[in-house]
Formats: structure tokens, C-alpha cells, sequence
């Protein structure tokens, strides 16, 4: 992580809203947070890697869904109060339209048996989402091994000793901070050798 976050981008209130719209327009289940990463580091370039980690870090031990609170969080960041109202509403509104609608035809057409089996293969793409970012960010920091060695000890804790997210965060994340600490700064990059002139003609 850097010393120095970089300077925060000029953003207006209405990108905000388009963007998060973007992002809840197109992720399904828990695809968003993948969405989210793709949108602010990779397109929009309004985070850095390391800014987006740690919102997600922070928005995961935090009660509540944690779609509203990363647009909270980045919206605030961005543009202060207005920021976090605005991402609010781009990431709610468009959903919370499509549910009512599509609420009203299910609930008085019974049961639909094309939108159930569109509604699963949905399911299935976000779970591919969500484990495309969790294989992203996985490659980017396999040279720290004490992020490897807590990666793998919460996934075998949730995944297989069926431990509770709340207190394995919690957990991991105050033993990762005392172990971060001590090992102190990382040693800065050596910078390659000049390379020799070339000869004249």
C-alpha cells in the first residue's frame, strides 16, 4: 500500500449516480462487488487497487448489506454527504424498479417457469463474477505470503469449518493489523542499473 493515497478525482454528482446505476443494472446476486471493482479502478479510474481494498475491507465488518455501504463509503470519498446520497440512489433506484415490476406480472401470472430458469442462470454468472474478483485480487498480492496464508485460513474457516463471517473477520483482521505492523514498511524497489550508452558510429 502506499505511503499517500492519490489525489481525489473531480467527480460529479450525476457520474456518480450513472455509474453505480451501471453497476446495479448489470450484477446479479453477489456479481456487484466484481462490477464495482471493474467500474471505479478499471474504467472510471476514481480508485486506486489499494483504495478499493480497503473500502471493502472496512464496509465488510460493518453491519448492514454491504452494497450500500460500498456506495456510502465511495461516495462519500468522492464528493462528501451529496456523494453518498447520490451513489445511494443510482445503485437502489434502477432495481428497486425492476423488482416491482417484475413482482406485479409474477405474483399475478403464477408460477413462470422461463423467468425461474433465467433467474438461476443468473445466479450462477454471479457466483462466476464474484469468484473472478476474488481471483484477481488473489494473483495481484501472491507475493505477500501473509496475505496468501490468511486468505486461505478464512476461506477454510467459512467454507469448511462453517465459522461465521462477523467473528472471522474480526478475528483475522486484528491478528493480520499486529502482524502487518510488526513486520514494518516494505523494503523500497531497487532501481535497475543505467543502462551503458551506445556506441557511436
Amino acid at each position: 500500500m502506499d505511503d499517500e493515497d492519490p489525489p481525489i478525482p473531480p467527480v460529479t454528482l450525476w457520474e456518480l449516480v450513472v455509474a453505480f446505476t451501471q453497476m446495479s443494472s448489470l450484477s446479479f446476486g453477489g456479481g456487484l462487488t466484481a462490477w464495482a471493482r471493474t467500474v471505479l479502478v478499471e474504467r472510471r479510474k476514481w480508485l486506486s487497487e489499494e483504495q478499493f481494498l480497503r473500502s471493502l475491507a472496512i464496509v465488510q465488518v460493518l453491519p448492514g448489506p454491504n452494497t450500500i455501504k460500498l456506495a456510502v463509503y465511495v461516495g462519500a470519498h468522492l464528493r462528501g454527504p451529496l456523494g453518498a446520497f447520490a451513489s445511494v440512489i443510482g445503485l437502489i433506484a434502477m432495481p428497486m424498479v425492476l423488482v416491482l415490476v417484475l413482482g406485479v406480472i409474477y405474483f399475478h401470472s403464477g408460477k413462470i417457469v422461463w423467468l425461474e430458469n433465467i433467474l438461476q442462470g443468473l445466479g450462477v454468472c454471479a457466483a462466476g463474477m464474484a469468484f473472478s474478483l476474488a481471483l484477481k485480487l488473489f494473483v495481484k498480492h501472491l507475493r505477500d505470503p501473509l496475505f496468501v496464508n490468511f486468505g486461505i485460513i478464512s476461506f477454510v474457516l467459512i467454507a469448511f469449518v462453517r465459522m461465521k463471517m462477523l467473528p472471522t473477520v474480526v478475528c483475522l483482521g486484528i491478528i493480520s493489523i499486529i502482524m502487518y505492523r510488526n513486520r514494518g514498511p516494505a523494503a523500497p524497489r531497487t532501481p535497475p542499473p543505467p543502462r551503458p550508452p551506445m556506441p557511436g558510429p
